[in-house]
């Protein structure tokens, strides 16, 4: 039975706490106090405070190899027949095991406002950031769907506009459905636009670059009016265009800003790259 790295913590985890039984809040709460040392997950500010959609992902992978049981919120090992290397501070993790869950959230709460922003149990005041208008982009490439997020939120982008032609990923969490349902939690608006993106036929065809982008941009010549609305949105509210290669000049997203930029002159900012100046790229 092969199980990933960061598995293998969880597990570790769950052998180390003294209480046969852990709720799944304070198991999360306890991995994201730990997170300094472990380095596995990112986390997200969500309605219970810190929460990473890949930590529970992994719950469920473990749950369904029959390592351990998930039932009325409360997590135990099922099998404990295992014996990895030990990566983890077990006096730390029974520091935290004794602490009741009201004084784990209150921890949290008190020392990482950040992750509040978005509960429902407690009310911490905590400003939003909102981005200034600009022409925003990035590509999920090399991110997990928390850092994802967690970058959208930090940066304060209000709206997703998905340009991918088909906007379905063997990634988790970045499937139309999942960002289309999950997003709006975060105060993110999911937009896509499939007639923006490249067919894969096409790329396939084209694997030459600056072709490829030759032939994008005369689509876009005759999609003037998608222009105008991703034109109007991003003027009107803080936007990012998503697509999936990590580097901007891999992907049509790039030249969809660079139109954009022609007809509002703002400023092209990557969330990947972040560069200075982008003439230097042209």
């Amino acid at each position: 039975m092969r199980i990933n790295n960061r598995q293998k913590v969880l597990v570790e985890l769950l052998n180390s706490v003294k209480e046969r039984k852990i709720s799944r809040l304070k198991f999360f709460k306890i991995i994201f106090l730990m997170n300094e040392s472990i380095d596995c997950y990112k986390f997200v500010p969500y309605k219970f405070g810190p929460y990473s959609f890949e930590m529970d992902r992994d719950l469920r992978l473990l749950e369904k190899m029959g390592i351990l049981v998930m039932v009325d919120n409360k997590i135990f090992m099922k099998s404990t027949n295992f014996n990895f290397p030990s990566s983890i501070n077990v006096k730390e993790v029974n520091f935290y095991s004794r602490w009741s869950e009201s004084k784990l959230l209150n921890y949290i709460y008190k020392n990482y406002p950040y992750y509040t922003q978005n509960s429902r149990i407690k009310k911490v005041k905590y400003k939003k950031k909102v981005a200034s208008i600009a022409i925003y982009t990035i590509g999920y490439e090399g991110l997990s769907i928390d850092l994802f997020i967690d970058t959208l939120i930090r940066k304060g982008i209000r709206v997703i506009l998905d340009i991918r032609n088909k906007p379905f990923s063997y990634k988790y969490g970045f499937s139309y459905f999942w960002l289309r349902k999950y997003l709006p939690e975060f105060g993110i608006e999911y937009k896509n636009i499939p007639s923006l993106g490249i067919e894969n036929k096409i790329r396939r065809s084209f694997p030459d670059r600056r072709r490829l982008w030759e032939l994008y941009r005369k689509k876009l010549e005759h999609n003037r009016e998608m222009i105008k609305k991703v034109t109007e949105e991003m003027q009107s509210k803080p936007t990012v265009l998503m697509c999936f290669e990590q580097n901007p000049l891999d992907c049509h997203r790039f030249q969809l800003a660079m139109e954009v930029q022609r007809l509002t002159n703002l400023p092209i900012i990557d969330f990947n790259k972040e560069y200075s100046q982008w003439h230097q790229l042209k």
